[in-house]
């Protein structure tokens, strides 16, 4: 149960778009959503990759549990196998919190990590538009 007074973040199991969120301990949630806690940074910059456009198209690409109708099961197992860097400069931490408390878009949390993750531009363009959900 202390594990809900703490920081971390949250999803849902299954849905076509999965979508991550922040909470800095205040919340308590049901069996239907998965949380993580650990180091405020790190549980930021997972929040900004897994929202993000290209993990967005990397989830859907290889997620093996696909539900009825395109969704996707993402559960902790799931997230186990995915291997996610987690220690990119506190810049990244910081524009992802910006985005947290509504000061930046999407578009400039996707483009921070697509420069972080040092994309080509053919590359970006590639994963912008195959497989693209919004948000």
């Amino acid at each position: 149960m202390d594990d809900f007074f703490k920081p971390k973040v949250m999803w849902k199991i299954i849905g076509c778009n999965i979508n991550f969120s922040f909470d800095d301990g205040t919340m308590i949630c049901n069996n239907a959503v998965d949380i993580m806690t650990g180091q405020r940074n790190q549980l930021l910059q997972f929040l900004g990759l897994m929202n993000s456009k290209l993990f967005d198209w990397y989830l859907k690409l290889t997620t093996e549990a696909e539900v009825q109708g395109g969704g996707i099961q993402l559960y902790v197992t799931t997230l186990e196998k995915t291997l996610v860097k987690l220690d990119f400069p506190l810049y990244l931490s910081e524009i992802i919190n910006q985005r947290v408390n509504g000061i930046v878009t999407d578009t400039e949390v996707d483009n921070t990590i697509f420069e972080s993750y040092k994309l080509t531009q053919e590359e970006i363009n590639y994963i912008l538009t195959c497989k693209q959900v919004d948000r």
